[in-house]
């Protein structure tokens, strides 16, 4: 009893690092409670997980069971810091948050979230340091991708259940259907754009374990879980997370075929690996990417001697698919009175409009009728999607910055029509201008250079002749790029599942590589 209690001291951490990294993406986003009752952020199991872990770490950490020191902590540090000043800022300074509970609640709210996100980095880099628990990590992993595949699986034939975060009532738990076969399967997460993103920092680094490992049955494993985690990809069809997932597999076959030792063997080694994985995918795509090939086609018409190009090749389809977007229902331009329905729009879609009419007898009678939405010029020619971002969101973000260069306008502003306006979800689509809008170039910098430090020293340990060190350099360094590119067009760095997986990887990485480095093995 007293060895196991021993084992447990030293490794308490790293069962509970396991755990998270496949609860975290597995468990649906069922709320347990709401902080705020008109907000759409709730707290979740995983959240009171992460507590636990938390008080467990600093219980370590005052019996100096651990410690790390890495770059990335002065700069996680100096962005607390400025997401403080940036509060402040918003309270006192530039006013765009009004001194009431539920404004104030929900701005605090939001800033806490990011040090629950950097909190799992500290966990994670404190679990893994030796060979074993990162094979056990990754043998983690790999379930959570096969198990999440099934799920999916599930959604799309056989009705399991989906729970959303696409709005408001969605996020308080209800059970959802995928409709159709036009509706994007989103598997355990809260969406399908999570999901893709999950999926765009995970399987690179399963694709490099692939081609590092030198037993067969580690080889099908991984393969069968990299032919999964595809399969979800295409068919949760988001089409900036598909095109940066095809640039992080490039680049760790690219940075694989380093380890060897001439440049003849490298070259043939990229050749044939990169055709392999390409065809594979591509053969995925063809047999299972209907509705992403609509949306790569909506996106097309937006350019139209490309798009006849295209029509020339291949002839026009009837197909057509719903663009999901999480502020669709907050989009209604005011002109033109009557439009076209953008590309990526299904023709039938309508929404509720509220009618007031006065009675013969002068009362007031308000009713609702379902009509056709009007969209904007710039929605009729490239696409609802794009649109929503060019109009509204991303001006929005802008103007955010704008009121305080230095620290932003805040959290949980950039949406806002007026300093009372409590809007029900905030995003910008684009994390790079959220991240301006909402803290400023001190934020932006502190924040993304954490990240982009990171990402340096993977590139440096990728080449280390450590295989298990280079290989989770380099599938870890792939997907930050991967990750990096989707963050252009979505907020991932802001999506509860996807920012816990990434710095726990970073934790991982880290962890791994601090060990290393110690033993002179980098």
């Amino acid at each position: 009893m007293r060895q196991k209690l021993d084992w447990l001291d030293k490794n308490i951490l790293f069962v509970l690092s396991c755990f998270l990294i496949a609860f975290i993406p597995l468990y649906p986003k069922i709320p347990l409670f709401s902080p705020i009752e008109e907000y759409i952020v709730r707290v979740r199991l995983e959240d009171i997980f992460i507590l636990i872990t938390v008080i467990v770490y600093f219980i370590q950490f005052a019996r100096k069971k651990i410690f790390v020191q890495t770059p990335l902590n002065w700069f996680i540090g100096i962005y607390s810091i400025v997401g403080i000043l940036s509060l402040l800022s918003a309270f006192f300074l530039v006013i765009t948050i009004p001194l009431q509970a539920k404004h104030i609640g929900k701005s605090v709210l939001h800033f806490f979230r990011y040090l629950e996100y950097f909190s799992i980095f500290f966990i994670t880099i404190s679990s893994v340091r030796n060979k074993k628990q990162l094979h056990i990590i990754m043998g983690v992993i790999a379930a959570v991708i096969v198990t999440a595949a099934v799920y999916g699986f599930g959604q799309k034939y056989y009705g399991f259940p989906v729970f959303s975060t696409m709005n408001r009532e969605y996020s308080k738990g209800v059970v959802l259907e995928l409709t159709n076969d036009k509706t994007r399967v989103q598997s355990t997460f809260a969406g399908h754009y999570d999901l893709a993103a999950y999926l765009v920092i995970i399987l690179p680094l399963v694709l490099s374990f692939f081609y590092a490992s030198e037993k067969t049955a580690l080889k099908i494993l991984f393969g069968f879980v990299i032919l999964s985690g595809i399969w979800l990809l295409v068919v949760s069809a988001l089409r900036s997370a598909f095109l940066a997932f095809l640039i992080a597999i490039g680049l760790v076959t690219l940075l694989s075929s380093m380890q060897k030792n001439k440049w003849r063997k490298r070259i043939i080694w990229f050749c044939t690996r990169s055709i392999g994985v390409y065809v594979i995918t591509l053969i995925i795509f063809v047999g299972f990417g209907k509705n992403m090939k609509q949306l790569f086609i909506h996106s097309l018409e937006a350019y139209p001697k490309t798009y006849n190009m295209y029509r020339s090749i291949f002839p026009a389809s009837q197909d057509s698919i719903t663009d999901d977007n999480a502020l669709i229902d907050q989009y209604i331009p005011p002109q033109p009175k009557t439009s076209t329905v953008p590309p990526d729009v299904d023709p039938g879609l309508k929404e509720k409009v509220e009618v007031v009419t006065i009675g013969q007898t002068g009362e007031i009678i308000v009713s609702y009728e379902d009509r056709p939405p009007v969209y904007s010029e710039c929605a009729q020619k490239r696409g609802l999607s794009l649109c929503i971002r060019l109009d509204a969101l991303w001006p929005q973000a802008i103007k955010g910055f704008l009121k305080n260069p230095f620290v932003g306008s805040g959290y949980a502003t950039l949406n806002k029509q007026n300093l009372h306006h409590f809007t029900e979800i905030d995003g910008t689509d684009n994390n790079y201008l959220r991240t301006l809008g909402e803290t400023g170039i001190l934020g932006f910098i502190s924040f993304y250079g954490a990240i982009i430090t990171a990402f340096l020293f993977g590139i440096k340990a990728s080449t280390s002749k450590n295989v298990d060190l280079a290989t989770i350099a380099i599938g870890y360094t792939a997907g930050t790029i991967g990750l990096l590119i989707v963050a252009f067009l979505i907020d991932v760095f802001a999506a509860s599942k996807v920012a816990f997986t990434f710095w726990a990887l970073t934790g991982i990485f880290f962890g791994y590589y601090t060990a290393q480095k110690k033993k002179n093995c980098v």
